[in-house]
């Protein structure tokens, strides 16, 4: 298979490009432990064409990669990550083009309830694989665990500052990116929400945050570090959460990802808890990919 490069877009920063051959397309070699390869490459690189292609937008205007060689269908007739989301997919060494006319499309919340589980992850983790739009990123991380887990709603946040100690706009907090979310939010309703910050270690968020270790509680309110101020302001009454970290392929915190009540008035079980673990690794290094190229475009502004 090949193995990653990186991207400079002009502007200093380097952007790892994922596996981008065949099925297994998007494929994230830092999760198998398989040390990353990546090196400085020109402008010209670019424009001869050929294995290297740069970060461009999609039909719908989200920043992606081009992908390369042989385009293969998922076994639910979509492609698989890091496909050309554009009518056209340039081909390998010899400059040749397939003509493809995809557009991705979403499958309904109802298709995906008729896949069985690994169908499901793979559908899931397709869906994010290509979006480089930190805000558009985390909306579909969060809808896609309230259907993987059949809960009604959940919350992001991303870690913000770089220590535990110092100034305000340095100290280590957790961000929300987006709050409450249920199945029908949009990401523009989303978008009219005022940001919530959290202290390091503070609160079920926050403690999960600082330990990297996961918390599920039955019943929220029996937890003493439930903060009820949001169920109050709302009117909604949060019983069963289960709370995760975020970690990027290097293992460190980027995040914290918690769905509340789970459909059926039930709790969320030890196999909800893996199947979110195993999600949110590949949502880990989504998020890493999504910052990194953010902090470019900031850069060349």
């Amino acid at each position: 298979g090949q193995g990653t490069s990186s991207s400079r877009a002009g502007s200093g920063a380097t952007t790892p490009v994922s596996y981008t051959s065949g099925l297994f397309s998007g494929f994230i070699p830092e999760l198998y432990g398989i040390p990353p390869r990546s090196r400085k490459i020109s402008a010209h690189e670019f424009e001869r064409g050929g294995l290297l292609k740069p970060i461009v937008n999609t039909i719908d205007g989200t920043p992606t990669f081009l992908s390369i060689g042989p385009q293969h269908e998922g076994p639910l007739g979509g492609g698989g990550c890091g496909q050309s989301q554009h009518g056209m997919a340039h081909g390998g060494p010899s400059g040749s083009h397939h003509h493809l006319h995809y557009r991705p499309q979403r499958l309904s919340r109802n298709e995906l309830r008729q896949l069985d589980e690994r169908e499901l992850i793979f559908e899931l983790v397709k869906d994010i694989c290509n979006d480089l739009d930190v805000r558009s990123l985390c909306h579909k991380i969060l809808q896609n665990v309230s259907i993987l887990l059949n809960a009604d709603r959940g919350s992001l946040f991303l870690v913000q500052g770089k220590s535990t100690c110092g100034s305000d706009n340095t100290k280590k907090c957790l961000v929300s990116k987006l709050f409450d979310v249920c199945s029908s939010s949009t990401l523009e309703e989303m978008e009219q929400q005022d940001e919530v910050k959290v202290a390091w270690g503070t609160g079920i968020a926050g403690h999960v945050a600082e330990s990297g270790e996961p918390v599920n509680i039955p019943d929220a309110y029996q937890d003493e570090r439930f903060n009820r101020e949001i169920d109050i302001q709302t009117g909604y009454r949060t019983r069963a959460l289960l709370c995760m970290p975020i970690k990027d392929s290097a293992g460190d915190v980027v995040g914290v990802a918690q769905v509340i009540n789970k459909q059926g008035d039930q709790c969320f079980s030890v196999a909800d808890e893996k199947v979110f673990s195993s999600y949110l690794q590949f949502c880990g290094i989504g998020l890493r990919n999504a910052q990194l190229y953010e902090k470019s475009q900031l850069e060349v502004k």
